[in-house]
C-alpha cells in the first residue's frame, strides 16, 4: 500500500519575483512505515526543509533543513530509536569557515551524553564531551585547541550527589 499525497496550497510571485510556495509529500510503505515531507520556500535566499520519517510505533527519525542564506546552513537531525533511546544531532553551519556540532545521545532515563563541537575557524576548534552515567555521577570534558601548537584541555569529574541533578 503505498499513498503519495502533494499539496501546492499557494504559489505567488511579488514584486521581487520572490517565489513563495509550500509542498507536502506523504507516502505510505506498508502499514508501519511513513515518511512524510515538507519542503517551504519563503524567498530565493530563504528556504526550510522538514523531512519526518516514521518506520514504526517505536523508531522515529526527524530531520530538519533550515537555509537562511547562502552563507549560512542549520541542520537538525533528530533519531528516536526506542521510548528510552534518544540521539539529537545539531548541525550548524553559520560560513564556510565556521561550523557548530551539537551531538546529544540518551541511551536511558540515567545515562546521558552530550556533545559540543564548535570550529571557529579551520586553525581553532572547541569540543565539549558531557557524560552523565547516573544522577549522582557527572564527568564533565572540555577540549580546546586554539591553533595547531597550542593545546588546553580540561577534565572535570563530579562523583558526589550534592551538585544536583542533570536531567531537566
Amino acid at each position: 500500500m503505498i499513498v503519495l499525497s502533494v499539496d501546492f496550497p499557494n504559489i505567488t510571485k511579488g514584486r521581487t519575483s520572490q517565489l513563495a510556495w509550500t509542498r507536502h509529500q506523504t507516502k505510505y510503505l506498508g502499514t508501519r512505515t511513513r515518511i512524510e515531507i515538507l519542503l517551504i520556500y519563503t524567498s530565493p535566499r530563504i528556504r526550510i526543509e522538514i523531512l519526518l520519517i516514521y518506520t514504526s510505533s517505536r523508531i522515529r527519525i526527524e530531520i530538519l533543513l533550515i537555509y537562511t542564506s547562502l552563507r549560512t546552513r542549520i541542520e537538525i537531525l533528530l533519531i528516536y530509536t526506542s521510548p528510552r533511546t534518544r540521539i539529537e544531532i545539531l548541525l550548524i553551519y553559520t560560513s564556510h569557515r565556521s561550523r557548530i556540532e551539537i551531538l546529544l545521545i540518551h541511551t536511558s532515563l540515567r545515562i546521558r551524553i552530550e556533545i559540543l563541537l564548535i570550529y571557529t575557524s579551520p586553525r581553532t576548534r572547541i569540543e565539549i564531551l558531557l557524560i552523565y552515567t547516573s544522577p549522582r555521577i557527572r564527568i564533565e570534558i572540555l577540549l580546546i585547541y586554539t591553533s595547531p601548537r597550542i593545546r588546553i584541555e580540561i577534565l572535570l569529574i563530579y562523583t558526589g550527589a550534592s551538585l544536583g541533578s542533570p536531567y531537566p
